[in-house]
């Protein structure tokens, strides 16, 4: 099994990510790639000195978002592997994670 985390504000079925999951799971791979829903949290983006500025202004809302984060995908590993449909086809001794920002 693969765990994918995306990067900020991000989806994992963009078009930025989805080929490199498609990929694994061409592979046989359980691919688990949760979508974090950053904006549930925070106002964040960061692709100028202005959204750099507001997320030092903001940051406990930006720490916030970031923490919840492991949560979600410990959340995730654990929901596939008590999974009736999964829990038999995964190694829980060899679980990979990879993310992208």
């Amino acid at each position: 099994m693969v765990l994918f985390s995306h990067g900020l504000t991000g989806s994992p079925i963009s078009n930025d990510y989805i080929s490199a999951l498609r990929i694994f799971a061409s592979w046989g791979y359980i691919v688990v790639a949760p979508f974090h829903g950053d904006s549930r949290f925070a106002n964040v983006k960061l692709e100028s000195f202005s959204d750099q500025l507001y997320a030092l202004l903001h940051i406990k809302e930006f720490v916030a978002m970031q923490a919840v984060r492991p949560l979600s995908l410990s959340r995730s590993l654990d929901n596939v592997l008590a999974s009736s449909a999964f829990a038999e086809h995964v190694d829980p001794t060899a679980i990979g994670g990879f993310g992208a920002s």
